[in-house]
């Protein structure tokens, strides 16, 4: 039988504020090595204006009957696109990247039945999901989009055939604050934060947020880490910490 291990755990927060719009992860996954738990990458620059931030399937490693494996990181191909990414990137040229070398992978190694349920370890019908914030060009306007891979799912005899579909993207309103992942681990609604007033107190805001993950063992087991924080300002794209 053809098994499939999925590297997940994510919280990725956006902030608008007076002073900027943040963008944060942490580093926390839970497939692999121990050693290497806190080693994931979740949140990118994309240009000079714009912000990518990954949740779901960080990484998928197909094993088939006779040993064979193979591995897809969509955390390590957000990455390139991130490099590779012009001045102007679009949401739909991110999506475009990510579901061609998805694809790729999906047709050659998941065409056969898997054993086991790929939504039961992404919790959802869509393998990853990609938050990209970013300044538009010329106007100087906030976008806020969310990219998902969505895919179904069939029980059969031998397993679970499951069938990729093309990338959706659904704007969110970059006015107001969103969480994307485990948001169940913060304990508060999403939308619902403290009023923050200056560059201090959002930090101090982000860091109380994560921290209230590590009150259930189930929670800090998939989230913590350091934390990454970006700011889209007026000059542009960058990172805090």
């Amino acid at each position: 039988m053809t098994t499939l291990a999925v590297w997940t755990g994510t919280l990725i927060l956006f902030l608008p504020t007076q002073h900027g719009f943040y963008v944060t992860a942490d580093s926390r996954h839970d497939g692999g090595p121990a050693a290497e738990a806190d080693q994931a990458r979740k949140i990118f620059l994309c240009g000079p204006s714009a912000v990518c931030a990954i949740s779901g399937a960080l990484r998928m490693t197909v094993t088939r009957p006779n040993g064979e494996a193979a591995t897809f990181d969509l955390s390590a191909g957000l990455e390139k696109v991130a490099k590779d990414a012009p001045p102007d990137l679009t949401p739909a040229q991110v999506a475009a990247a990510i579901y061609a070398d998805l694809r790729t992978f999906w047709v050659q190694y998941l065409a056969s039945p898997i054993g086991a349920p790929l939504s039961s370890r992404t919790l959802a019908r869509s393998v990853s999901t990609i938050l990209v914030a970013r300044r538009l060009p010329g106007s100087g306007q906030m976008e806020l989009v969310q990219i998902q891979f969505p895919f179904t799912e069939t029980r059969v005899d031998k397993g679970w055939v499951h069938e990729l579909r093309p990338p959706a993207i659904h704007p969110a309103d970059a006015e107001r604050p969103l969480a994307q992942g485990k948001t169940e681990c913060m304990g508060i609604r999403p939308d619902e934060p403290p009023s923050v007033e200056t560059r201090e107190e959002t930090l101090a805001t982000i860091d109380a947020l994560y921290t209230r993950t590590q009150s259930d063992s189930y929670c800090k087991s998939i989230i913590g880490g350091p934390v990454r924080v970006a700011v889209i300002d007026v000059e542009g794209a960058r990172w805090l910490r």
